[in-house]
């Protein structure tokens, strides 16, 4: 399996792809990993569908709509898309596109968000940076949409 990296951006992307490379070689699959130094050209590699086996990228658009529509949905098939279809995520997003009720819409992203749990898109990593806590009996916390962490 070949599997391709940019230097950086995301973070530490060599490194997560070389802890991919070690689960999968020890799941018995054997890895070459190609390292892209220039940034752009691995995102318009991307954006071609050249990618390898496997590919790395990150993924921080300010909304839920974007990432379905820009990298979920076949039936928007966006830049990003990468050949994924599931006909519950598409019939979801649809419905969910819609809705003109925020709450409503809101609750109508979070069962696609369900579905997509269950039935994965990606290999999703995360590799915290940052980190907050709070007392037990602290105001209520929440994030926005854009990942923004609200003291209410």
């Amino acid at each position: 399996i070949t599997l391709r990296t940019p230097l950086h951006m995301p973070d530490r992307a060599p490194e997560t792809m070389a802890m991919v490379a070690a689960q999968l070689t020890a799941a018995g699959l054997d890895c070459t990993i190609e390292t892209e130094p220039n940034r752009p050209e691995y995102a318009r590699r991307i954006g071609r569908r050249d990618m390898a086996d496997l590919a790395i990228f990150d993924s921080s658009p300010n909304s839920t709509f974007r990432v379905l529509d820009d990298k979920i949905s076949s039936s928007t098939q966006g830049q990003w898309w990468q050949g994924y279809h599931d006909a519950e995520v598409e019939a979801g997003f649809a419905s969910a596109r819609r809705t003109m009720a925020p709450a409503a819409r809101a609750q109508g992203y979070a069962r696609v968000l369900r579905r997509l749990h269950d039935n994965p898109a990606w290999l999703y990593l995360f590799h915290p940076i940052e980190r907050a806590a709070a007392r037990p009996d602290a105001p209520p916390l929440a994030l926005d949409h854009r990942g923004v962490l609200e003291f209410t």
